[in-house]
């Protein structure tokens, strides 16, 4: 296991490359990530974009940059390295999952089947994400690779939701 900016990351050592470093995406002190500013929106949607089309290991900053229609520099100024894109889009798309949580919860159920529901729930969108779905039919690996240290932050979040 490799330490990256408060995130243990499980490495196959053919997976090094893949995840060189991750920006500091998810600790416990802080739970959810910022939310990315919605100025780089754009940038985000085209690498998501260009993830569903390419993969991940085959997506660069100058596809990224190809999509939005600027030069690569620009893409580096604005959103980083893909690491750091990758970093933006995790918690983009947490954010947008943690949002749809209480339209997700049964009402007037014990506490039992509202986390059954809601993780049956979170599961399943994470099976339809275009973006996932991609990555985990293409790539398991990669998906497989990182494990997110403080994840009962997020349990804890939805715990508050329900």
């Amino acid at each position: 296991m490799q330490r990256c900016n408060n995130i243990d990351i499980l490495l196959q050592p053919s997976d090094d490359a893949f995840v060189a470093e991750l920006t500091d995406v998810f600790t416990p002190a802080r739970g959810l990530p910022a939310l990315p500013d919605e100025s780089v929106e754009a940038y985000l949607d085209a690498a998501a974009d260009c993830i569903v089309r390419f993969g991940w290991s085959r997506t660069s900053v100058k596809d990224v940059a190809a999509e939005v229609g600027v030069e690569r520099t620009t893409v580096y100024r604005r959103v980083g390295s893909m690491q750091d894109i990758l970093g933006l889009l995790v918690a983009r798309e947490l954010h947008r999952l943690v949002a749809l949580l209480p339209t997700w919860a049964p009402e007037d159920e014990d506490l039992p089947e509202v986390a059954v529901e809601l993780l049956a729930s979170s599961i399943d969108w994470c099976r339809t994400h275009p973006m996932l779905a991609k990555v985990l039919a293409d790539e398991p690996q990669v998906a497989a690779s990182l494990s997110i240290e403080g994840s009962s932050a997020l349990v804890e979040r939805i715990v508050e939701l329900v």
